[in-house]
C-alpha cells in the first residue's frame, strides 16, 4: 500500500512536469514559427532592396554615359 502511494505521487509529479514541458515546447514552436516568418520577410525585403539599389546604380551609370556622350558630341560640333 505504501509503495503504491509513493508510485502514485511520483507518477503525478512526472505527469505535471510532462504537461509543463509540453506547454513550453508548444510556446517555443510558436515563437520559432513567428521568427521564421519574420526572417523570411526580412530576407525578401533585403533582396528587393538590393535590386532597387542595383537598378538605381545602373540608371545613374547610363545617365552619366549619356551626359558624357552629349558633351562629346557638342564639342565635336562646335
Amino acid at each position: 500500500m505504501f509503495v503504491a502511494l509513493i508510485c502514485g505521487i511520483i507518477q503525478m509529479k512526472y505527469q505535471d512536469e510532462k504537461e509543463m514541458l509540453e506547454k513550453e515546447n508548444q510556446l517555443l514552436n510558436e515563437r520559432n514559427e513567428l521568427l521564421s516568418i519574420l526572417y523570411e520577410d526580412a530576407a525578401y525585403n533585403r533582396k528587393k532592396y538590393r535590386i532597387r539599389v542595383y537598378n538605381f546604380r545602373e540608371r545613374s551609370i547610363k545617365l552619366e554615359r549619356k551626359r558624357k556622350l552629349e558633351n562629346y558630341i557638342k564639342k565635336q560640333i562646335l
